[in-house]
């Protein structure tokens, strides 16, 4: 796990989305929840039958 930046973020994008990839990154901002940044895998997306049970 990494923190870092807004600024530090932005000036090295394609670095952290490799990283991510590897381990969760939180990205902190000034005063506002920060984000997280992290490799999706397959149980991240829903299902066939999820998208089609509405």
């Amino acid at each position: 796990m990494q923190i870092i930046t807004t600024r530090e973020f932005r000036a090295n994008q394609k670095k952290y989305f490799e990283l991510a990839e590897k381990e969760t990154i939180f990205v902190s901002r000034r005063n506002a929840a920060p984000i997280v940044v992290y490799a999706a895998t397959e149980e991240d997306f829903p299902s066939r039958e999820e998208l089609h049970h509405e």
